[in-house]
């Protein structure tokens, strides 16, 4: 018997019914397919069962299908019949067109029919893997498509981020508390100290991932010549200026009958706050005070920077009073020289405890973390009104 679809309809009822789920249901992966069988010769409906096979192309016209459907449709008095088609793979419903051709009796019937989607497909859920890279454009997928916190250390694959991939100054110490860092300078050889103005003994620049510390240290041995001994002071500072945090060795410009050397080991050190990821530079300095008899020289000096992203307790240090405006609490000392003091330099310099810092950023960042939680919240109680409505 030839017969063909007088009108065949994608997506009508499958829209009816798509709307009666639920928006969080479980999509399915069918579709509903309705059409009206006639008689080609006498246009009357044909209502005994017929088989009939369904084909999905990418192609409106030739072409190789990529999915097939056999199926019974069982037409009412009318000749209309309703056949579910599926299951579908959802790796050839990614966004290309696709058309349905019909054959009944081995007889195609024409012309292929344009698959269109139904409301359902905008809620649909998407099955594991179905959506590969290569079906994503590149630079297609950016920050405000992602749901914050959604993505852990089991969606990355290892070694795949690299430096290149991470937002500079993106980093802050809590993202990376395990991940201290070090460098070091040292010069072979000596360093002689002026008998006026400040030397610089040696330099280092560290590059830091995030807001933190770094802790410098400076070591050398120390040593003064002559009939007539002075001292050597040392500190580490950030400029090239020296500062009230110091170590010193020597003596008081003391007389001798006979040239003489006086050796002492040198370690300065002192605790600096990064506020930022950078690059930062740090001087071993030394001068001769107030005492600057006989020559002076430091061997083999070296300087650590060590990164430290947080304290783990309280870390007293001494700031200037620039720096002091930062914290809440700073006491005032004043550094005054005693009459036999190598110290050239009165300042007042202020005691502050650096963890005043670290626990003020970490206000503001868990106020920041609470900002956006309830923002993200508030979004989807939005989306949630939304699609109830």
């Amino acid at each position: 018997m030839d017969k063909k679809i007088v009108k065949g309809i994608i997506s009508t009822v499958a829209f009816v019914l798509a709307i009666t789920f639920s928006a969080a249901a479980q999509a399915p992966n069918t579709m509903l397919y309705q059409g009206r069988l006639t008689d080609s010769l006498s246009g009357d409906p044909i209502t005994s069962s017929t088989s009939a096979t369904f084909y999905i192309y990418t192609t409106e016209l030739a072409g190789v299908y990529i999915d097939s459907f056999i199926r019974t449709v069982n037409p009412d008095n009318n000749g209309v019949f309703t056949v579910e088609l599926g299951p579908l793979s959802a790796v050839d419903f990614d966004g290309d067109k696709l058309w349905l051709e019909i054959r009944i009796g081995g007889v195609e019937l024409k012309p292929r029919q344009l698959i269109t989607s139904v409301p359902y497909a905008f809620t649909a859920n998407v099955s594991n893997g179905s959506i590969t890279e290569t079906k994503l454009a590149d630079n297609s997928v950016s920050s405000n498509k992602i749901v914050n916190y959604t993505i852990t250390g089991n969606d990355i694959a290892n070694s795949t981020i690299t430096g290149t991939k991470i937002e500079n100054s993106s980093l802050t110490q809590y993202d990376i508390l395990d991940e201290p860092g070090i460098c070091r300078t040292s010069v072979s050889g000596s360093v002689s100290i002026s008998t006026s103005g400040t030397t610089i003994v040696d330099s280092a620049s560290i590059t830091v991932p995030a807001a933190g510390y770094v802790l410098a240290i400076g070591t050398g041995y120390g040593a003064v010549l002559g009939t007539s001994i002075g001292v050597i002071v040392a500190c580490i500072n950030s400029t090239t200026s020296m500062t009230t945090v110091h170590v010193a060795f020597g003596s008081n410009n003391e007389s001798l009958s006979a040239s003489a050397v006086r050796w002492g080991v040198l370690n300065p050190e002192n605790l600096f706050t990064v506020a930022s990821a950078g690059t930062y530079k740090y001087y071993f300095l030394a001068n001769r005070g107030a005492y600057s008899d006989g020559n002076a020289t430091i061997y083999y000096p070296k300087l650590d920077l060590i990164y430290i992203p947080t304290l783990y307790g309280s870390s007293t240090a001494l700031v200037s009073g620039s720096e002091a405006a930062n914290f809440e609490k700073a006491e005032a000392v004043n550094i005054v020289p005693q009459p036999d003091s190598p110290v050239l330099t009165t300042e007042t310099v202020y005691k502050v405890d650096l963890l005043e810092l670290e626990l003020k950023a970490a206000r503001a960042q868990a106020e920041a973390e609470k900002a956006e939680r309830e923002l993200m919240e508030a979004k989807m109680r939005q989306l949630q009104d939304n699609q109830e409505q």
